[in-house]
């Protein structure tokens, strides 16, 4: 992809770093177990963040040409390795569908609730040691997501946008419960303008998500080029990487 050179002329530390800028590095855990809970403790600079993973993934790289313009190079996490229903398989791993004719019917172990979360965050850590959140965090903000959408009007296909989006970068590493909010309501502000909603219903967006995850109107403003940047400007996916969330929403179920 090329990009004219004026327009990202301001931005070349930026683009030096596509897939770091979503706020930096987790916390650092402080003398006596005390760790930072608030999310403006993270530096939200653009310039100078690492992303959240391990050294030896390859990092995507920015060429200067002889032209007017940058190319974005890079062999980072694309559509092509992006699996819509991978972060849920260990919620349906517990249950048993049995299929006749004229009837399904789902079957599920009981345990107390506590411990079914319990046990679904360790297996989900177990299983994507890279991500740093827990599934609970994952589903508790798809659901503010769904509120957010439903109280500005946001039809369900846009809102299956902002799952892709948020699910890649999750993927990427660059989420923890520390961003999570800021990530998740800059991904669905971007999905809202380029679903050619128009300006009143972006408007409320930005009210909302300023209330639904109390951060400010301008944070999010500044945060959807480097939302952009970490998804290779790869924002509009394939059917059958949407389909899959939008008949979870469908149903209610996410």
């Amino acid at each position: 992809m090329c990009i004219s050179n004026n327009l990202l002329r301001n931005f070349a530390d930026l683009v030096r770093c596509p897939s770091a800028v979503l706020l930096g590095n987790p916390p650092v855990r402080r003398k006596g177990g005390e760790t930072p809970t608030s999310h403006h403790v993270l530096n939200y600079s653009l310039t100078g963040l690492t992303p959240i993973r391990d050294d030896s993934e390859s990092r995507t790289e920015v060429t200067v040409g002889d032209g007017d313009s940058y190319q974005l190079e890079g062999d980072d996490t694309n559509r092509n390795d992006y699996d819509p229903m991978m972060l849920d398989e260990i919620a349906s791993a517990s249950r048993t569908i049995i299929r006749t004719n004229g009837f399904i019917g789902v079957t599920k172990r009981f345990a107390p609730p506590q411990v079914a979360k319990a046990t679904l965050n360790e297996t989900f850590a177990e299983k994507f040691p890279n991500i740093h959140l827990t599934y609970s965090k994952l589903r508790s903000i798809k659901r503010d997501l769904w509120l957010l959408a439903k109280e500005c009007g946001v039809d369900e296909y846009t809102l299956a946008h902002t799952f892709v989006y948020f699910e890649r970068i999750v993927c990427k590493g660059l989420i923890s419960k520390y961003n999570r909010k800021i990530v998740a309501g800059v991904a669905f502000l971007v999905a809202v303008k380029l679903n050619d909603y128009k300006k009143p219903v972006i408007v409320k967006v930005l009210e909302c998500a300023e209330e639904q995850f109390r951060i400010s109107r301008r944070e999010l403003l500044s945060f959807e080029l480097p939302l952009c940047s970490a998804l290779q400007f790869d924002l509009f996916p394939p059917a059958h990487h949407v389909e899959p969330h939008l008949r979870k929403i469908m149903f209610g179920v996410f």
